[in-house]
């Protein structure tokens, strides 16, 4: 339907296949993951990605139906489960690179915080703003008393009223 070959030949081949797409795939590594992680690459040579291992090895995977992202989904194929991986350095638009960012990253500035010395961390307060006691940055308020102006207003009001009405 609008273009897709629904019926192809490859649907066989995918099934066929399936225990191995499905029980035989490495696992992506989160962006915050620190232990090791197979890189993909996309390779000099048209049609490769290139996966290498925590080592250094580097192995090419070739494309069996003529696009990277078959290319890629091989490589990714061939990680046991326990092994974690990460997309980088891709320019195709297929192929989506692995995060290595915090997706939720907090905007310290919006908390009145200073950036922490990690990502997603805050520090203390901005210049102007203190903690209260709930770790909120709150401004800085100034101890003015401002003088209420409409309050000696209106009693001068009622008293030249009252004056009036005493006549």
């Amino acid at each position: 339907m609008f273009g897709h070959d629904a019926l192809s030949n490859r649907i066989s081949f995918n099934l066929l296949n399936a225990e191995f797409r499905t029980f035989r795939a490495g696992t992506e590594a989160a962006w915050d993951y620190e232990g090791d992680v197979y890189t993909i690459t996309e390779s000099a040579t048209p049609l490769v990605a290139t996966i290498t291992d925590p080592q250094g090895n580097a192995v090419d995977w070739d494309s069996t139906d003529g696009t990277l992202a078959n290319a890629v989904s091989n490589a990714i194929n061939d990680l046991a489960p326990e092994n974690y991986y990460r997309i980088a350095g891709f320019t195709d638009a297929t192929i989506t690179n692995t995060s290595i960012t915090d997706p939720n990253q907090k905007d310290c500035s919006e908390e009145n915080r200073e950036a922490g010395a990690k990502s997603g961390d805050c520090g203390d307060c901005l210049s102007g703003f203190t903690a209260d006691a709930t770790g909120l940055c709150v401004a800085d308020v100034a101890d003015e008393t401002e003088t209420n102006w409409l309050l000696y207003g209106g009693v001068a009001i009622a008293l030249i009223l009252s004056m009036g009405m005493m006549k």
